[in-house]
């Protein structure tokens, strides 16, 4: 890799950086990103009852078998870039992962609402609050399509916070 081309790919995983109009943003995925990986398990599952949806198995299996496996993939991430001391000491994460993130938590927002009970898919956050008016297929069609994008978001963020850390450790092992 040419020396130019090292040094500009170095430029845009910098955590810390005094222009960066990001850094804001930068910081409010570093402290929500534990939240996102500590709450969302229980709030899609339990808090769909919360919100208005049916409790149907989604309330009960769901909590008991899926939630744990589901809180451990969010939180790798969220340990990965605990394991930068310079993201972890500025309270803020790198640019792309900071993007993959907030893709990522859209995604499981839209996911959490469209997501319904396959015996009973009018059981839906966005079919019950629409009286009925969307259709339950539709909704479901989006629920696979947010599901997918999540899911591919998770493993950009994924590798874009095994990158920033390999990055800052190449860089100066603190």
């Amino acid at each position: 890799m040419a020396p130019t081309a090292r040094r500009r790919f170095a430029a845009t995983v910098d955590p810390v950086e005094e222009d960066d109009r990001l850094a804001t943003l930068r910081r409010v995925v570093f402290y929500g990103q534990w939240f996102v990986a500590l709450l969302y398990p229980v709030l899609l599952f339990a808090g769909r009852t919360w919100l208005g949806a049916p409790s149907g198995w989604l309330a009960g299996f769901g909590l008991v078998m899926l939630a744990p496996p589901l809180f451990l993939a969010l939180g790798l991430p969220v340990l990965i870039v605990a394991a930068d001391r310079r993201a972890l000491r500025e309270r803020i994460v790198h640019r792309p992962y900071a993007l993959a993130s907030l893709v990522l938590w859209v995604a499981l927002a839209v996911f959490a609402v469209t997501l319904g009970d396959p015996d009973a898919p009018a059981t839906a956050l966005v079919v019950i609050w629409s009286g009925g008016r969307i259709p339950a297929a539709a909704v479901a069609d989006v629920a696979v399509a947010a599901g997918s994008v999540a899911f591919a978001a998770w493993l950009v963020a994924l590798g874009f916070a095994v990158g920033g850390l390999i990055e800052a450790r190449r860089r100066r092992p603190d």
